[in-house]
């Protein structure tokens, strides 16, 4: 058997064109997450990007699903509009930010080691793919608001929608895993 140790021109730009692509459907999604807010609370609003974040791990897996969020960041520097905060990386939410990055790093990571085998080890990925989010999150979050309350307006408020959120994402990793 033999193997090729160069790879060709041809096939590393493909791929690092394919690569590129992805990264930016991804930024995009993430994007358009963030669009839709139905309110606030406290400072943190109520949008989609958790959701995204979850799949673009999911699809893209670590290394370009970590690259769409990058992306998403960098773009939403200039051009705030971006983001579903406008203060995006100085303000309240920056932590969140920061913590989507982490995520959809982990959960593709996780799903690259065969995570999404099952119902329980999807959901279990997805769950653990939120933790880097909200770490980040309440921690940032604890530098704007009382450190009392940061759990009451950061985390608690958003649970029933991140079960929602992740059932959805574990239907969606189940189909792209068919």
């Amino acid at each position: 058997m033999r193997v090729r140790l160069i790879v060709r021109g041809s096939d590393f730009q493909r791929v690092l064109v394919r690569d590129v692509a992805y990264m930016l459907l991804g930024a995009a999604i993430i994007a358009l997450s963030a669009q839709v807010k139905r309110f606030y609370i406290g400072p943190v609003p109520i949008t989609l990007q958790t959701l995204a974040i979850l799949l673009v791990g999911v699809m893209l897996g670590s290394f370009r699903g970590a690259g769409s969020v990058i992306t998403y960041l960098i773009a939403g520097q200039f051009l705030p509009g971006l983001f579903a905060n406008p203060a995006g990386l100085s303000g309240p939410t920056g932590g969140y930010l920061i913590g989507f990055v982490f995520s959809a790093w982990l959960v593709g990571m996780l799903f690259e080691r065969g995570w999404g085998r099952s119902r329980i080890t999807t959901i279990l990925g997805l769950v653990i793919g939120l933790v880097p989010i909200y770490a980040f999150g309440l921690s940032w979050l604890a530098f704007y608001i009382p450190a009392e309350a940061v759990f009451k307006v950061g985390l608690l408020p958003f649970i029933p929608g991140e079960v929602l959120k992740i059932a959805l994402a574990a239907i969606a990793a189940e189909r792209i895993r068919r």
